[in-house]
């Protein structure tokens, strides 16, 4: 960094239905950046709100220096959202955090201590967290999906890793330069490199999520399709190992009815193995055609989101347009 130049830090947050908080966490994270010595900018991405989550932040924000609001063309996912808030984000250091609270903002001056720690200086600092609240379905899924993608990735990504995170600008900047269209950016974090440390941060669960299980189930499928070669190997290890028991299997039944003369019986038994491995086939189908569903969107390029409207403070009352009116036969 230049000599005797002010460090700057950009806040990214995105916001999706958060009327009921998002005023809390404006004023939170204004309190913290005070604290700071150095330039500071805000940074709220709107995924396509269905509440008014916009308006009350255009309220806010008109009063207020140092924000902007991007409201995006619709809802395209919490991932999508957070790249678009970093692409927006000019400062030195981006820190990168949830507009819901149960991420603490002071978060970001623990994160600095830490950072300003290091020798040589890390460009990561993320949370993790210290442990693992909401219900036990919740539970369940997240222990579940670390413990497969950690053995069938052939990305290392951290437990119980949060979305709070202070970065470099030259980790923002490595980080954008990936532009695949099926994000899986937490795993995107640490294929980006450079020197990461985590930091245990206490999550506040706010009692509801937004996450249904079969939407965790298919995070899960999307990471590990994204970021597992094992997996068609593993698909293909199960082809072969079903084939040679079958083959075994098919062996005895025939030394069995040349020696013996006896006809095996069974057609209950039959009836299941043959439901197992047609259910077998069908998944192993299944994730193929998702592999190639994922290689047809990157192929089409289609852009991870849109942005509709950007405000900034002070230019924070959305314009108006008057509609052109058609002329009349017998003139205007």
């Amino acid at each position: 960094m230049r000599e005797n130049h002010t460090p700057t830090i950009s806040v990214v947050a995105t916001a999706y239905n958060s009327e009921r908080h998002i005023v809390r966490f404006l004023k939170a994270m204004r309190d913290v950046l005070d604290q700071i010595d150095c330039l500071s900018e805000i940074v709220i991405v709107d995924d396509g709100s269905a509440d008014r989550t916009v308006e009350i932040c255009l309220q806010y924000i008109a009063e207020h220096p140092g924000i902007t609001l991007a409201k995006l063309s619709r809802n395209f996912g919490h991932e999508p959202a957070m790249v678009q808030g970093l692409k927006l984000a000019r400062g030195d250091f981006v820190f990168l955090i949830d507009s819901d609270l149960e991420e603490p903002p002071a978060t970001l001056i623990e994160m600095l201590e830490v950072m300003g720690r290091g020798a040589p200086a890390p460009d990561v600092v993320y949370g993790v967290q210290k442990t693992r609240n909401g219900t036990i379905q919740h539970t369940f899924f997240a222990t579940a999906f670390y413990r497969l993608f950690g053995a069938l990735s052939d990305v290392e990504m951290p437990a119980d890793v949060l979305t709070v995170r202070l970065m470099t600008r030259r980790y923002v900047d490595a980080l954008l330069l990936h532009e695949e269209r099926t994000l899986a950016l937490f795993g995107v974090f640490s294929l980006t490199g450079f020197t990461q440390v985590p930091l245990l941060v206490d999550k506040h669960y706010k009692g509801y999520t937004t996450y249904s299980g079969l939407k965790r189930a298919g995070v899960f499928i999307r990471y590990l399709l994204v970021f597992s070669s094992k997996l068609p190997l593993l698909i293909t290890a199960t082809g072969i190992g079903t084939a040679f028991v079958a083959a075994l299997y098919a062996f005895y039944v025939l030394i069995n009815y040349v020696t013996a003369g006896r006809q095996v019986e069974g057609w209950t038994s039959l009836a299941l193995l043959f439901s197992f491995f047609n259910g077998l086939l069908l998944t192993c189908v299944g994730f193929c055609a998702a592999y190639l569903g994922y290689i047809f969107v990157e192929v089409k390029r289609r852009p991870n989101a849109i942005i509709q409207e950007i405000w900034h403070s002070g230019t924070a009352t959305p314009g108006t347009v008057s509609v052109p009116r058609l002329k009349s036969p017998d003139g205007p």
